[in-house]
């Protein structure tokens, strides 16, 4: 799909495209892994203009090899991650508010 098609709205009226769902499943994927999963400080790739607030739908003049570099990065970190992980099942303190070394309860 061409650049300019990708950053077209798709979802009347609100105007999410497929590059906005790119830009969102690649901040999903670094803040998931990296901030909750291994308690990194790490910045939002498509931060808003105002504090806790993010952008990445909005994909007005976005650049699709951007997009898709930040999210394939994301997911090889998350490999990277999980592959050297001693359990899934404990957490740093994160995004999640789980306390150092606190196990996550099956649901």
């Amino acid at each position: 799909m061409p650049g300019g098609a990708a950053r077209t709205g798709v979802v009347p009226p609100g105007g999410l495209g497929l590059l906005g769902l790119v830009r969102h499943a690649a901040e999903v994927e670094r803040s998931w892994f990296q901030v909750v999963g291994n308690g990194e400080r790490v910045r939002a790739h498509w931060p808003g203009k105002s504090h806790g607030t993010y952008a990445e739908f909005d994909a007005t003049g976005a650049d699709p090899d951007e997009a898709f570099t930040s999210w394939h990065t994301a997911c090889a970190r998350s490999r990277a991650l999980v592959a050297a992980a001693t359990s899934l099942a404990r957490t740093p303190t994160g995004a999640t508010g789980h306390s150092p070394g606190a196990t996550s309860s099956p649901t």
